[in-house]
């Protein structure tokens, strides 16, 4: 995985943004009538959600996670079950947590930051572009920093050293507009197929702005296997307590 030095100046966005939109053609229509055996191997309720995705071959986005998720091991061994029955016996007994089909992705949210003015994760992009074909991680840092731009158009650009992810996974260039954090996140895992992404920290406000990105890629193909590790890194931006999401 190389590290590339970026810098990033909004103006040049601005003049990027003719170019054509590409959309994506390998999105699934709905993900949660797949159906597979499964088996959550004494994992967490966040590592299930992981080894599910991976199983599954489907791109998820998961919003909110708490420290019980990270840590409450699932007992689920199902044969011959939907995406939909699986994500039902991971979640038995958090009804707080919902799921919905968006753009091919299985987007994982909870009541408790579904009216929360700040959530990152609903902030309104009026323009997302992506000027070439890129890596889904600088896909990703591209939309953490245009965010960063909305919450304060103050700034005048980026320096800094960031991650380009594997090289293998890529979005082809595209000019979107007027949609969500989410929305474009759940775009780029859609385009990729192979990648899904997850929030990192307990509660992803946009007030005061995060000095880094809310959100993480997890590589299927990568990962599969290390549901575990990737759990224990989200588990040290956790406290103790359960986190409450602000009203």
């Amino acid at each position: 995985m190389k590290t590339v030095k970026c810098w990033i100046i909004w103006a040049l966005l601005l003049l990027a943004s003719a170019l054509p939109l590409s959309g994506c053609t390998n999105v699934i229509s709905d993900p949660l009538k797949i159906r597979i055996s499964f088996d959550a191997n004494g994992l967490s309720m966040t590592g299930a959600l992981l080894k599910l995705s991976n199983d599954a071959r489907i791109p998820i986005g998961v919003e909110y996670v708490d420290r019980q998720q990270l840590t409450q091991i699932v007992p689920v061994h199902l044969s011959s079950a939907t995406v939909d029955d699986i994500l039902r016996a991971i979640f038995r007994t958090r009804p707080d947590y919902i799921w919905s089909v968006r753009e091919g992705v299985v987007l994982i949210t909870n009541t408790a930051i579904q009216r929360v003015n700040n959530n990152i994760f609903r902030l309104l992009i009026p323009s997302y572009v992506l000027n070439r074909d890129a890596t889904v991680q600088e896909a990703s840092n591209l939309l953490w920093m245009t965010a960063r731009l909305v919450l304060d158009p103050s700034i005048s650009g980026f320096a800094g050293e960031y991650s380009s992810g594997d090289l293998k996974r890529t979005v082809s260039r595209t000019a979107i507009d007027t949609k969500t954090v989410s929305d474009i996140l759940n775009y780029i895992v859609a385009c990729d197929g192979l990648t899904s992404w997850i929030v990192q920290r307990p509660f992803a406000s946009s007030s005061p702005i995060p000095s880094d990105e809310p959100w993480m890629m997890v590589n299927h193909l990568s990962t599969k296997g290390h549901e575990d590790e990737i759990v224990e890194n989200l588990l040290s931006h956790f406290p103790e307590d359960k986190p409450r999401a602000p009203h």
